[in-house]
């Protein structure tokens, strides 16, 4: 009874904050409400970069996949009456035949705004070579294509490829994956003692590192003296926009104290980067990971490995490294672009 009541008190303060949307209002839509921290990372720093070159006189409108799912009609109507005011749709890695909850919300979305100017924030797109695959993909050219308005961001260059041949008429650019445009500091990291390492693994559908990968690593872990503690990019409970930041912030100290960092997940390595904290990263079941570390292959203290070998050799390399210095400087122009185009929207 009482979580009911807790629901429909949420729900009515969600539709109370949507009917107070303003006529100049911007809506970033889509932003997570389940316990993947990267996303929620994501969100954050969607919200910090809008915040930061929004125009003065711009009203910047959360809607989460939730308020979106329970409130659609409302969320509609009332980005209507928002005249040209751009929409900013949530980036990360929901494009494609794994995550189709996000791919039909984007759809309906994208269906109801058609004369409406939409700007997708960095995201991976991956459709299977399966029949599934194939005929979702083929479903999605007829969303995206030549649609007036409408600009993909791809957050590595396969994406962009896949987005290119696939939507041959839409505005696509390439562009890093958006929380590499803020800094540890801006989730509220602080410095502290670093010790042991730090295994950050995929226990999901995305996985594709071994089980006997990992054990083999622990071990060569083990022979090198250091303690080693595993942990995840699940936070274990639905996620909101009050409980999220210190979420997001106690995962990426959790990295800001060890080591080095050993993971296969995007934003495990995201984090170890922001934090300066050395890593051997592996891949997952697709291109996202690999591709995502080209950005910020400059980096001396993140490391790719193709091989449980190669990450055998890095390991000790990387222990006697020391802590890095994170520095984003040479993707600064590719988010000085995504400004651009959201600002000429704006006008």
């Amino acid at each position: 009874m009482y979580e009911k009541q807790k629901e429909n008190k949420k729900n009515r303060q969600q539709r109370k904050t949507l009917k107070s949307s303003k006529p100049d209002s911007i809506f970033l839509i889509g932003t997570p409400v389940h316990p993947n921290i990267g996303d929620n990372a994501i969100a954050l720093a969607e919200l910090m970069f809008l915040q930061k070159i929004l125009p003065a006189d711009k009203h910047l409108l959360e809607v989460t996949e939730e308020m979106f799912k329970k409130n659609e009609e409302l969320v509609i109507r009332r980005v209507e009456k928002t005249g040209a005011s751009p929409i900013i749709w949530h980036g990360g890695g929901n494009m494609g035949d794994l995550w189709t909850d996000q791919e039909r919300m984007r759809k309906r979305a994208f269906e109801a705004f058609k004369a409406k100017r939409i700007i997708a924030f960095p995201q991976t797109i991956y459709y299977s070579d399966t029949e599934k695959g194939r005929n979702l993909a083929e479903a999605s050219v007829s969303l995206y294509n030549a649609r007036p308005g409408l600009t993909l961001t791809a957050r590595e260059r396969r994406s962009f490829e896949i987005m290119k041949a696939l939507y041959p008429d839409t505005d696509v650019r390439l562009m890093p994956d958006i929380v590499l445009s803020a800094s540890a500091e801006a989730f509220g990291v602080q410095p502290q003692q670093r010790s042991g390492v730090l295994m950050c693994l995929r226990s999901d559908v995305e996985k594709s590192v071994q089980d006997e990968v990992w054990e083999a690593l622990k071990e060569r872990i083990v022979q090198s003296g250091e303690q080693f503690r595993v942990t995840d990019m699940d936070a274990g409970i639905m996620t909101d926009q009050q409980n999220r930041s210190e979420i997001v912030r106690r995962k990426m100290q959790e990295f800001r104290g060890a080591r080095l960092a050993v993971t296969d997940r995007l934003h495990g390595m995201v984090f170890a980067a922001l934090t300066g904290t050395p890593c051997v990263v592996l891949g997952n079941y697709n291109h996202k990971v690999k591709s995502t570390y080209e950005w910020i292959s400059y980096l001396p203290y993140i490391r790719y490995a193709d091989s449980l070998e190669e990450a055998e050799r890095i390991l000790p390399e990387l222990l006697t490294l020391g802590e890095g210095k994170f520095d984003n400087a040479p993707l600064i122009p590719f988010f000085d672009q995504l400004a651009e185009i959201v600002l000429e929207a704006c006008r």
